[in-house]
């Protein structure tokens, strides 16, 4: 165990970088993501399905997959980034509608779908994680980005409030402090125990617009702050983001969520 005499000491060990095309990666441990006992349970899990098993689960994604893929394309609007042959779908749209709407309407009929900002050529998409348990759900699945797109055109561009966007402009990665971090919370509207709102499109246009070396600090000061622990009371409720991205409160979802409906971070019933 680490211990740390304050959160700024321990801002600088935690590692957050916004600078590729994927979703912001954000690291607060000393093993990232691949320590040990994951390793041992995907061997042993490997084992105990045998090759046949391996082999049954990979078509299943895969084919799953096509129809997820072949179904997305056949939506006006929507645009399916390259060529996947693996389990990993993107998607983007036409400068119709804002897809940071499209994911909230799809979240808002059970599906979570990632987005995923733009970088150099990478157009902002939607990204699936498409796995075995996902095999069956296409038809379900496929009947609402349409409807989602329809909405998010009829609600129109996403607009992030100027005065949000200059205090946000005026932070320094190098610099950003707690405070200054809290000021953003309360400026963006996130200072109450109720965790994220319920529409994240103009919180994450907000980081849109960020897409600088900024943002990698504020997703630092984020990890700082959900994983604190408060002074003033024992059974007060945590403020901001820490208790919507709680690790406990996600694998409780988890746990209850029917084997069908459980996803990763794709084509899935929201967790």
């Amino acid at each position: 165990m680490l211990l740390h005499a304050s959160a700024e000491l321990r801002r600088t060990r935690l590692f957050a970088s916004a600078a590729w095309p994927g979703y912001p990666m954000l690291n607060p441990t000393l093993q990232s993501t691949r320590s040990g006992g994951p390793l041992a349970a995907a061997w042993a899990v490997v084992h105990h399905l045998g090759e046949d098993g391996y082999l049954q689960l990979a078509s299943r994604a895969r084919d799953a997959v096509a129809r997820i893929r072949a179904g997305v394309a056949s939506i006006p609007g929507l645009r399916v980034l390259g060529d996947p042959v693996s389990t990993l779908v993107a998607f983007t749209g036409s400068d119709g509608f804002d897809l940071f709407t499209v994911a909230d309407e799809m979240k808002a009929r059970g599906w979570y779908v990632q987005p995923r900002f733009a970088h150099g050529t990478s157009p902002l998409n939607l990204h699936l994680t498409v796995t075995a348990a996902n095999h069956g759900s296409e038809p379900e699945f496929l009947a609402d980005p349409a409807a989602s797109v329809a909405a998010a055109r009829e609600e129109g561009p996403v607009r992030v409030d100027p005065d949000v966007a200059a205090f946000a402009a005026a932070l320094d990665p190098e610099t950003l402090t707690s405070g200054q971090f809290g000021g953003l919370l309360a400026a963006a509207g996130l200072t109450g125990g109720d965790g994220l709102p319920a529409r994240m499109a103009p919180i994450n246009a907000l980081l849109a617009a960020r897409r600088n070396p900024c943002e990698n600090g504020c997703w630092s000061s984020s990890s700082a702050r959900c994983t604190r622990r408060r002074r003033s009371s024992a059974t007060e409720r945590p403020v901001g983001l820490g208790r919507s991205v709680g690790l406990r409160d996600q694998l409780n979802k988890c746990v209850r969520e029917p084997p069908r409906a459980r996803p990763r971070s794709g084509s899935s019933r929201s967790q």
